[in-house]
């Protein structure tokens, strides 16, 4: 299978193909650490297209394209919180998230950002944890009166220009 294409900036049109690849992640491989009822309740969340469009255009998000659609993306929201990453189940492990992911911290890095944060779902706790973040605190979040289990994480980062830019 070939990988992705390129990543570039997100834009307006991109809204409804990172809404499906919102859902279709979560319903793809949530299964393997959430069960159906949490599942439906997280991949609920961007019912409200608007305020989805509002995070991902506000803040600095990458788009990774394989195949004529996206199958990745990663949102900075607010300069210094990773607020979105999720990839396709068929685009996982391909290191797209991990490109997304560096390009977000290269930016927060220019930006003057020196601690980078964000809410780890048990799924991609692992993933942040390879990327240098360490676990502030467990929390239990609640949406549509459903609980999940996620991980409040941090990272400093240094304020040299990072390898390879």
């Amino acid at each position: 299978m070939k990988a992705c294409s390129h990543i570039r900036r997100y834009r307006e049109t991109d809204l409804h193909q990172a809404v499906k690849v919102f859902k279709d992640s979560i319903i793809e491989i949530g299964p393997e650490k959430y069960n159906s009822i949490q599942l439906e309740a997280w991949s609920s969340y961007p019912d409200d297209i608007n305020e989805f469009n509002l995070i991902l255009d506000e803040g600095v998000t990458y788009v990774a394209e394989a195949e004529d659609k996206i199958v990745s993306f990663g949102t900075l929201n607010p300069a210094d919180h990773v607020e979105f990453l999720y990839t396709l189940k068929k685009y996982s492990k391909m290191g797209i998230a991990s490109s997304i992911y560096h390009m977000l911290e290269s930016h927060a890095r220019l930006n003057g950002i020196h601690k980078i944060h964000t809410e780890a779902s048990k799924i991609a706790r692992p993933f942040f944890i390879k990327a240098g973040f360490e676990i502030v605190e467990k929390v239990i979040v609640i949406r549509n009166n459903i609980e999940f289990e996620r991980y409040r994480m941090s990272k400093e980062l240094s304020c040299h220009k990072p390898e390879g830019l």
